[in-house]
């Protein structure tokens, strides 16, 4: 099998794109799931925390506060869900990363 010059400098031409490709590729960040920063108890029923990008402590005091008075913190938005274990999952993007905290009814 004989190629002409043309289509080599085209293979040529090929394979140096996939190998300067292969070569600049930076692998993406690991998804991390979130925290598990335990259990807190209001009005007798059990909720799980959990959080990404933020402190077990600040998402615990954030999560009791949206629980007692709807208050949700500064930044965030907040969205509460029925006919689901997740209660409520708020989230900031004004971060980079976005910084989220959410309660699952136990």
């Amino acid at each position: 099998m004989t190629f002409t010059t043309a289509t080599k400098l085209k293979l040529t031409a090929l394979a140096a794109t996939a190998i300067v490709g292969a070569s600049t590729a930076v692998p993406a960040d690991a998804i991390v799931p979130p925290k598990n920063c335990g259990a807190i108890t209001y009005k007798s029923k059990k909720y799980t925390v959990k959080t990404d990008q933020l402190s077990c402590t600040t998402a615990k005091r954030f999560t009791l506060d949206f629980l007692r008075n709807n208050d949700r913190p500064r930044y965030y938005t907040c969205r509460r869900y029925s006919g689901s274990r997740l209660i409520f999952r708020c989230a900031a993007t004004r971060y980079s990363p976005d910084r989220t905290f959410f309660a699952i009814k136990r």
